[in-house]
Order: C-alpha cells, then structure tokens, then sequence
C-alpha cells in the first residue's frame, strides 16, 4: 500500500510542476525551488519514455546550473531572457505569421484551430462539477490550458491519496476512473503534438528539457492510466 502511495503522492508533484511552468514564465520564486530541485537519475532506460525523462532531467538541470554563482543583475537578465522565450512559444511574441505552441486543447481538438468553444465549455462543467477553481494566479487563462488540465490531475491524486489513507477504496477506485475518463478525452489526445510544437518554436534549452520531460511523463500515464 505504501508504494502505492508513494507513486501517486510522486505523479501527483510531476504534474504540479509541469503545470507550474506552462502557467507562467520563470520567476525568481520558481527558479528558487527548481535550483532546490534534486532531478531524478535514470542510469539505464529500459523503455522510450525512461529515455525521454532521462534526456528531459539531464538538460534541464544543466540549464538550472547556468544560474548557480550568477549575481542579482545577471539572474534578472537571464529569467527575462526565458520570459521572452515563454512569450515567443507560447504567445507567438515577435512572430509574423502569429504561430506558436499555443497551451490550449481546443487548437489542437477543436474546429479551425480556435480557442474556447466547446471545449472550453465542457472543461468549465467538469471543474465546477467537482468543485475544482483556478488559483488566483491562474486568473489570466481559459479551462482547457494545459497548465489548469495538469493541475485538475495533481488535484484528482491528491484526493486519491486522501481516500486511500482513510480506507476508502471503493471512492478510489471510482476516481480512478474519473482520471481515466480525464486522461484519454482531455490531455492523452493533443499533449504529444503540443510537446512536439514546444521543440519547433523555442529556443532556449529550458523548454526543450520540459518538452522532453512532459514526453516521457505523459507516456508513462498513458501506460499507468489506460494500459
């Protein structure tokens, strides 16, 4: 029961921190904790997505390193670099033809590559059904972002977790099913094409490292989650 536990209390921070970084650019809180992060160590994959987790972590904590010694002034100029790469990625900041990652489901699932819709609006129903709300800094975006999706899954195995610890499995299980449902309509249908478009926009290593990284996560959930 315990390393059951274990790898929901693990799947559910994956989430919370892939969403953190998709919510907002890098700040100096952020870059705080990740520079506090110890990166999980993959010695020898056995399976594509222990590759890309492994690629994702190596990269990303030789990006965190560049900040290590560096003063007040030199730490502001390099997050404001990552901020106008955010912006560039996910925004189109500066790109004629207006494209760009777009952190938003129904680009990717919706007609003409629109955002909202319906999409917009089934995702609205499902939160409030369970009674999930944004955080007040998640005030800026719509439902269907993928920062706000990620995070509506850390909340689900949170509450797993919750009900496993107070001997109510039954209600687990039940919520399995709801992530299940989550999982496959919401996040396994479009995550890929928009990890993939992460690497065709951006130009720094950091979003390169978090693309490969939600690769490799979002392929274990696949396996976790749906078999």
């Amino acid at each position: 029961m315990s390393k059951n536990l274990n790898e929901l209390k693990y799947r559910e921070l994956m989430y919370r921190f892939l969403a953190s970084v998709f919510i907002e650019e890098v700040n100096k809180e952020m870059l705080d904790a990740l520079l506090e992060m110890e990166f999980p160590k993959i010695e020898e994959p056995e399976v594509n997505y222990e590759q890309d987790l492994k690629a994702g972590y190596e990269l990303l904590a030789e990006v965190i390193d560049q900040f290590r010694g560096k003063d007040e002034k030199e730490t502001a100029d390099m997050l404001e670099d990552l901020a106008a790469d955010y912006a560039k990625t996910f925004l189109a900041a500066g790109d004629a033809a207006g494209k760009a990652a777009f952190p938003y489901e129904s680009v990717y699932t919706g007609t003409d590559s629109q955002f909202g819709g319906s999409v917009q609006m089934n995702l609205n129903a499902e939160y409030a059904a369970r009674g999930f709300s944004m955080r007040e800094d998640m005030f800026k975006i719509m439902e269907d972002h993928i920062g706000l999706e990620l995070n509506y899954m850390a909340e689900l195995l949170k509450e797993q977790v919750e009900m496993i610890e107070a001997g109510e499995e039954k209600k687990a299980d039940k919520l399995s099913k709801d992530m299940k449902k989550f999982f496959r309509r919401h996040i396994s249908n479009w995550v890929n094409l928009f990890a993939n478009d992460i690497y065709k926009y951006t130009q720094r290593d950091f979003y390169k490292a978090i693309a490969r990284i939600l690769l490799g996560f979002m392929e274990m959930e696949q396996k976790t989650i749906l078999g």
